[in-house]
């Protein structure tokens, strides 16, 4: 009987045992399924399978955990544990290590691929995908074919990607893949897995590089992609006018300080007695460099009103934008 994950044994028939004597009590005799397999765990660092048991329990009972006898015939394997098993489940229980099938492991990785790129009031969010793989070479040394079972971890957030082979069996902590091993034959399996996690960066971050990748990945449409450069078209022109009002000001720094030393040698030279000439000359240019001074002024103050509009045209196509 079943209590939660309790349960017990009932015997239907009264039984009288005399007076301090004891009983052996047989209260489950039904045959259960057993196949005869090797089996991998991945996470147990050997290279050789254990021999095992993958036991089903086809009776109506729970069947007790606890030490067993594994027997082929009347040949004696080895002695296993088991945790309690109830009915219709099954599971791989070893008894022995086999020598004669090695194992061997081979990792590979691709990051950072985009699946897909969403806008949405300035932020966009893209979808990234990490794949990783497994590749289980298998030699079976051995005169007989015999069937493998390999016990692969299962991951929190990871998935097995399209194109692996479908697992026999899928638990809490493993995937468990069946691989049939001919005599004398070399097999390779690989297990490909992936996750995918979200990855959010502002708009104004946006540049041609980033959307190149958007674009090698096939996560843009081309609609998106234009909404996109338009961006980065807004972006560049807002910097190249940055760029412009940097210059002006430079320009205007360095003719402010030339005035101030045509300034000094003037009041230098006032004066002194025949120079008059030359500070005539330097009162031209000082002339001069005031009107130069006024066009760069104008310049800048029609750069930065250039620079303010694109920036508030940028703002307005950014808070707008939705892919």
């Amino acid at each position: 009987m079943e209590l939660g994950d309790l349960f017990e044994y009932r015997v239907e028939k009264r039984l009288d045992i005399p007076k301090h004597e004891s009983a052996m009590i047989p209260f489950v005799q039904e045959e259960v399924k057993a196949e005869r397999v090797l089996l991998f765990d991945s996470a147990s660092g050997r290279q050789n399978p254990f021999d095992a048991v993958l036991l089903t329990n086809t009776s109506k009972l729970t069947l007790d955990g606890g030490a067993i006898t594994v027997l082929d015939g009347n040949r004696y394997l080895g002695e296993a544990l088991i945790e309690n098993l109830k009915p219709g489940d099954n599971r791989p229980v070893s008894f022995a290590v086999d020598l004669g099938t090695r194992l061997t492991t081979a990792f590979d990785s691709h990051n950072d691929q985009i699946t897909s790129v969403k806008v949405h009031r300035g932020v966009i969010t893209t979808m990234q995908k990490n794949v990783e793989v497994k590749t289980y070479t298998i030699r079976n040394t051995a005169d007989k074919a015999r069937p493998l079972i390999i016990q692969h971890p299962v991951r929190s957030g990871w998935k097995l990607s399209a194109g692996t082979a479908k697992p026999e069996e899928t638990t809490a902590q493993h995937y468990r893949f069946r691989v049939p091993l001919l005599a004398k034959d070399t097999v390779k399996m690989a297990v490909s897995e992936e996750m995918e996690y979200p990855v959010a960066t502002q708009a104004n971050n946006l540049n041609s590089d980033l959307i190149a990748v958007y674009v090698r990945n096939k996560a843009l449409s081309p609609e998106a992609q234009k909404k996109l450069e338009g961006v980065v078209a807004l972006k560049d022109r807002l910097a190249e006018t940055q760029k412009r009002i940097s210059a002006r000001q430079e320009e205007i720094n360095e003719l402010r300080n030339d005035q101030t030393r045509l300034g000094q040698n003037i009041n230098n030279l006032r004066n002194i007695p025949g120079q008059q000439e030359q500070v005539n000359r330097y009162a031209a240019k000082l002339g001069e460099q005031e009107k130069a001074m006024e066009n760069l002024q104008a310049q800048l103050t029609s750069e930065r009103n250039n620079l303010r509009q694109t920036q508030q045209e940028l703002d307005r196509m950014i808070a707008d934008l939705e892919i």
